[in-house]
């Protein structure tokens, strides 16, 4: 299936969104700004049953929850909420709001933290910000294999990679194909038939590219 992914911040009081903008483990927004109600609203049709995911902006670049997304994020979808999670302690904080399944940020924990965050829910899903050298975390990279193995053995069933070189090249999806069932990765909507076809079941998309 095909996961909307929307990029929420504030502005004027109201909640904005557009299209991911990815460089490294930075995640910006395109300047092409739309209300988020408005950019939900015209999601089409085939996206109703599926989750949809959130990427709380700020939140992520100031490694911290944003309080009033947490709040006033919400949708009929199942939500997957993606902010600046580090801990067990933030894990705790963030369930307070609406979202069904929260994304942990790799670069921002450790595995000895994501162990104790599986141990406090198992509605948490681990991101990946990799390129072709690797996963990123804390200014250096990790085997991507070896991530995905550790991982695993966390028994976490899905895993969402996120392209940190901003490209388009769909090879980087053949290394990893063997563990196509428990990978999402993200790409454009006129990449998603493609990477689908390599075995993946489900891949994630701009919201903006499917409205």
């Amino acid at each position: 299936m095909i996961i909307p992914v929307i990029p929420v911040r504030t502005v004027g009081g109201r909640i904005m969104a557009s299209r991911p903008v990815f460089s490294g483990t930075s995640v910006t927004m395109s300047g092409d700004l739309s209300g988020y109600k408005d950019v939900v609203s015209s999601l089409p049709d085939h996206t109703k049953d599926v989750p949809v995911i959130v990427i709380d902006i700020k939140g992520m670049q100031r490694k911290d929850i944003v309080p009033d997304i947490l709040k006033n994020v919400k949708i009929r979808n199942e939500l997957w909420f993606m902010t600046g999670i580090r801990n067990a302690g933030d894990v705790m904080d963030a369930f307070h709001g609406n979202m069904d399944k929260l994304i942990v940020p790799y670069h921002l924990t450790s595995d000895t933290l994501l162990k104790e965050i599986t141990e406090l829910s198992d509605s948490c899903i681990p991101s990946l910000f990799a390129d072709e050298d690797g996963v990123l975390v804390r200014g250096k990279r990790k085997d991507i294999r070896t991530v995905i193995r550790t991982l695993e053995m966390m028994h976490f069933s899905k895993i969402l990679i996120f392209d940190a070189s901003g490209g388009s090249d769909l090879k980087k999806w053949h290394s990893v194909r063997d563990a196509a069932d428990i990978i999402i990765p993200f790409c454009s909507a006129k990449d998603a038939d493609a990477i689908l076809s390599m075995g993946f079941a489900d891949v994630m998309v701009s919201a903006a590219e499917l409205s």
